[in-house]
């Protein structure tokens, strides 16, 4: 089995000409860097699973570098919380728009798939996951909840989440079903003692979901 974990760079105030590969202020570059992957890649390893990680530059486009067809299952985090520190949000399907300007100036207003319907809906196989998150009980005080498809969600974390339902989708009952899933993360919350405290609060929250999504382990 193939895991693959990503995250995205920054994209904001990146310089001229903009450092399109700074890991400071997104918390899912920061994460996918330092305390989430070592615990993860170990209960893979310890299942006979293989986990990948990779980091994007917030640029559209990006995720195409990615082979999708060589993984059982991805996760892609994403900055996108902005109004409290305790909720992850779990993408219940994509928008067929990209819409904005990335972190290297390039500017869309489009559909993504101009034939399509306006919202591409998860797989059977995680819609079924994603219906048992209400019960889910994660370290810290986090919560996880599904959060519906929005045109309000159109920029590079949306396309990167379409563009893996849409080879889940075309994969059907193939012998390697992909399972994709997108969580929305919120800033770190404040450190109450040591310094990363926060940090690593957040990562503990993550991959307990990251192994429920994969593996049912935790599971209400």
């Amino acid at each position: 089995m193939r895991l693959l974990l990503t995250g995205f760079y920054d994209w904001r105030d990146l310089g001229a000409p903009p450092a399109l590969d700074r890991c400071r202020d997104n918390p899912s570059c920061r994460l996918t860097r330092g305390p989430l992957p070592p615990p993860l890649a170990a209960e893979a390893a310890r299942r006979g699973a293989v986990l990948d990680v990779v980091n994007l530059p917030v640029t559209w486009g990006a995720a195409e570098r990615l082979d999708l067809s060589a993984y059982d299952a991805a996760l892609h985090l994403g900055l996108g919380v902005y109004d409290r520190h305790d909720e992850l949000w779990v993408e219940e399907g994509a928008w067929n728009a990209r819409r904005g300007v990335d972190a290297a100036g390039a500017g869309r207003d489009e559909r993504i798939a101009p034939a399509g319907a306006e919202v591409l809906p998860p797989t059977p196989r995680v819609a079924a996951r994603l219906a048992g998150l209400g019960a889910l009980a994660l370290p810290g005080g986090f919560r996880a909840l599904p959060k519906p498809a929005r045109a309000s969600n159109a920029y590079l974390c949306n396309e990167t989440h379409f563009r893996a339902l849409a080879a889940a989708h075309a994969r059907g009952a193939a012998p390697r079903p992909l399972d994709v899933y997108f969580v929305h993360l919120p800033y770190p919350p404040p450190d109450a003692g040591e310094v990363g405290e926060g940090e690593r609060a957040l990562a503990a929250a993550v991959g307990a979901l990251a192994r429920w999504l994969w593996w049912g382990e935790g599971a209400p």
